[in-house]
């Protein structure tokens, strides 16, 4: 396995723990074992050691419950050490799930490692029409969640700003796939902030709100008031959701 501190400059303990799995798996699943894969933000080279989760796909050739239990260890001691987080399936299903899990194979398509075995996202194709549909769901969900808890604001207001600073993560996540969608250019920087200013910018979002709703995620007091914070991102969350519902793509 190529060394994964020099390529993903992470520290030295997250290497050896991810080495170790890769050979703890080796040795568990045997010739059962297709692929490891790693994805997320350690595999875009933004991985904050104790913040971070490690983001796995594990591809099995048989998937079946004897041999789930051959790599139940290993995967227990890589959560433990590094806070893995693994998704188990086959190589088929990759393909055949493309249209189901649209915006999450697209992230992992464009941000992945092969630490051994077959890359099946290399050549994935995700259809922009399922991304359309996937993203306006995810951008609804987020926007009736905001509404939920803006309700509650005045009696809940630590819980209502952990939320929206969980949230705004999330929709940022979604719009760098509208940015996609719509040929519009991807920051250089891979953070919520940079792509929440990318998309203000590019379908006229509310930018002050979206930059103080981030300084909220990172633990910094913002300039606005969190109720005003509140407002103004759910009127920006409805507008995307507007450039989603109304957009028109070929296949």
């Amino acid at each position: 396995m190529e060394n994964i501190e020099a390529k993903l400059n992470v520290p030295g303990p997250v290497e050896q723990s991810l080495q170790g799995l890769v050979e703890s798996l080796k040795k568990g699943a045997g010739d059962n074992l297709q692929s490891v894969i790693i994805y997320g933000s350690i595999a875009r080279g933004h991985f904050r050691p104790g913040a971070s989760d490690v983001n796995l796909v594990i591809l099995l050739k048989d998937v079946s419950a004897s041999e789930l239990d051959k790599i139940d260890q290993p995967l227990r001691k890589a959560r433990n050490s590094v806070n893995a987080n693994a998704m188990i399936m086959t190589g088929d299903e990759v393909a055949r799930s493309a249209d189901v899990f649209p915006v999450k194979f697209m992230h992992i398509k464009n941000y992945h490692l092969v630490l051994f075995g077959d890359d099946p996202f290399a050549d994935l194709n995700i259809s922009p029409q399922h991304l359309r549909i996937r993203l306006e769901q995810e951008l609804r969900n987020i926007s009736i969640r905001l509404r939920n808890r803006y309700i509650n604001l005045h009696q809940d207001k630590t819980v209502s700003t952990s939320l929206v600073s969980n949230l705004i993560g999330s929709f940022a996540v979604q719009m760098r796939t509208l940015l996609e969608l719509t040929g519009n250019p991807i920051p250089q920087e891979h953070s919520t902030k940079a792509h929440l200013i990318a998309a203000a910018d590019a379908f006229d979002l509310d930018k002050e709100a979206l930059e103080a709703a981030s300084e909220l995620r990172r633990g910094v007091s913002p300039a606005l008031e969190v109720q005003e914070i509140f407002a103004r991102v759910m009127k920006s969350v409805d507008k995307a959701v507007q450039v989603a519902d109304q957009l028109e793509l070929k296949e």
